[in-house]
């Protein structure tokens, strides 16, 4: 007896051992209580028992007989397998009718087998079961079994599974699969040798190669080399000696991560294409008029989606920002203005507070410097949270506030200026900052803090000497905790001016309608009295000031997002 199912049951023990008769049932069982749905099982001897059994098991989807006895084709015909076909050599059977409890039950399998006897014959035996079992279906898994000499007595056959969609859900979209049985390990040919014989078969090339005990597991198809990759990080991640490795762990995480739009897209295009052809082809058969208006009725849905994924496709092939998985630091310093200023100040974090709130992100206040009225003069602060800097990048530069003070007796509008830096924070691995460089001031903290205040020096001036950086930390009433909080903002300003000197010198005299983020470019405009707020990069006004400021933050964002996008999508088309 020789199986193959997933995961690996060693059946030659379980069934050769004393006697099939007597061991079928408990074998059967432990397939059965195995979550097996979508795999396939190779008998290579067997008896009605055993094929009356295997009828039974709802864990197994299809399974393929050597030289099988014609009782277990008649028992196996008998039991609701899907098709039953034999030769003068009784070489194989069944195709998969197993009612299994899928969405997509009603789809139905073929099993085709050819004789062979040496693999010159792969290719055209190939050709004659893809067309047998579907014209024009995609082969995405090709499985080869080396067996040793004498182990079955009839050697050199070529089986083909066709299984429906819902069972291909490991590899998106529907699956084949291929099994070699050679009556020799000299038979065997390598990765290159069978790349080339299959693809002179007029199948899709070759993809990988995998190897594994007992035999080879050769996937080839038209899957894109990110989500080849996934699945080898899927399959390291669960590897014993990498769960343990915390730091190869969290790499493997990072890099998975990053792909995981582009593999849930190809899943989802992979589904909807298949799912369009099999229309066309109802369609194209005719027959039941109902049936076939409903069928161009939900084809003309499925093309709809697939055309929509098509352009989300694109902009997911869209070279990313390095530094969009970044957590960010948000500096907010009023400019022109006085008072009113410093209070629009206040009402930008507290704007940018309730949008990070609505996202899941964490804020927490690194300096601050407020101001008489309840404003703030300057104030920085931490976002933390999965794709921080993607979204508040967008909020760098000069933000303009048109309306009345409060402490305006002639009703007077005031325009005032704040400007936003937002910087992407930097780990200390990724920056060398020599100790010799700074130069550490401690001093008593001013303004409101309590008793604490000018007795105990916990305030903390940070200089920079080879950039000229400066940093002040005095919110905390722990010295420790604010020359922390200093570092951080230090080192995530070091890190971003870095990087707009390497940008600078990359795209010289170039200034792209989303804007450059320099804080001396006007990107928004907040008019109370109107009720408006009015983002110059897009050209585009939204009335709702309230909505806005209190969370709402991201109708303008969503807008800005997308409107990037498509600019860098242009300039990668030019």
């Amino acid at each position: 007896m020789f199986a193959r199912i997933s995961p690996r049951y060693d059946l030659m023990n379980s069934l050769m051992t004393g006697g099939l008769h007597h061991r079928w049932k408990r074998a059967t069982a432990q397939l059965t209580t195995a979550n097996l749905s979508g795999n396939s099982l190779d008998v290579a001897t067997g008896t009605g028992d055993l094929a009356f059994a295997l009828a039974r098991c709802p864990a197994i989807t299809s399974v393929v007989g050597v030289d099988l006895l014609p009782e277990m084709l008649r028992i196996a015909s008998s039991k609701a397998f899907g098709m039953v076909a034999s030769t003068t050599e009784i070489n194989f059977v069944i195709g998969d009718a197993l009612r299994l409890p899928f969405p997509d039950d009603t789809f139905a399998c073929a099993t085709a087998g050819f004789s062979m006897r040496n693999m010159a014959d792969v290719p055209a035996a190939v050709q004659e079961m893809a067309r047998v079992v579907k014209p024009g279906g995609r082969v995405t898994t090709l499985e080869l079994t080396p067996m040793p000499k004498g182990v079955l007595s009839s050697i050199g056959r070529l089986y083909f599974h066709y299984l429906v969609p819902f069972l291909g859900q490991l590899i998106s979209g529907d699956r084949a699969a291929y099994t070699y049985l050679p009556n020799s390990v000299d038979y065997f040919l390598t990765a290159d040798g069978l790349a080339q014989v299959f693809s002179q078969s007029g199948l899709i090339n070759v993809g990988y190669v995998r190897l594994g005990f007992g035999g080879v597991a050769l996937h080839y198809g038209d899957k894109p080399p990110v989500v080849r990759r996934h699945q080898d990080i899927e399959s390291e991640m669960a590897l014993p000696d990498v769960a343990t490795d915390y730091e190869r762990l969290k790499e493997l995480n990072q890099e998975r991560s990053a792909m995981e739009q582009l593999v849930n897209i190809y899943g989802r295009y992979t589904k909807l294409s298949e799912e369009s052809a099999d229309l066309r082809a109802l369609i194209s058969e005719g027959g039941d008029h109902e049936l076939v208006e409903m069928a161009q009725h939900e084809l003309a849905e499925v093309d709809g989606r697939l055309s929509a994924l098509t352009e989300e496709l694109k902009f997911a092939l869209l070279p990313k920002d390095s530094n969009d998985e970044r957590n960010v630091i948000v500096e907010v310093h009023a400019a022109a203005g006085g008072q009113e200023a410093s209070l629009f100040a206040g009402d930008l974090y507290r704007m940018y507070q309730r949008y990070a709130s609505e996202q899941g992100w964490t804020v927490e206040i690194m300096d601050s410097n407020p101001s008489d009225l309840g404003g703030f003069n300057r104030i920085a602060f931490s976002v933390d949270g999965k794709d921080a800097y993607s979204h508040l990048k967008f909020e760098a530069g000069v933000h303009r506030v048109q309306r009345v003070p409060e402490t305006e007796t002639q009703g007077r509008l005031h325009t005032s200026t704040v400007t936003v830096a937002v910087l992407p924070q930097a780990d200390e691995v990724e920056l060398n900052i020599k100790d010799d460089d700074l130069r550490i001031d401690i001093f008593h903290a001013g303004g409101h803090g309590g008793q604490n205040v000018n007795k105990v020096a916990t305030a903390v001036r940070i200089v920079h000497e080879p950039s000229g950086l400066v940093v002040v930390c005095q919110d905390e009433r722990s010295q420790f905790k604010n020359k922390s909080k200093a570092m951080t903002i230090l080192r995530s300003r070091i890190f971003a001016a870095e990087q707009e000197r390497q940008q600078a010198a990359i795209f010289t005299n170039r200034k792209s309608q989303v804007g450059t983020g320099d804080r001396s470019e006007r990107i928004r405009t907040y008019n109370f009295p109107q009720d408006r707020i009015t983002d110059h990069r897009l050209g585009t006004s939204v009335h709702g000031m309230q909505r806005i400021m209190d969370g709402g933050l991201h109708e303008m964002i969503d807008q800005l997002i997308a409107h990037d996008q498509a600019r860098r999508l242009e300039e990668a088309s030019a």
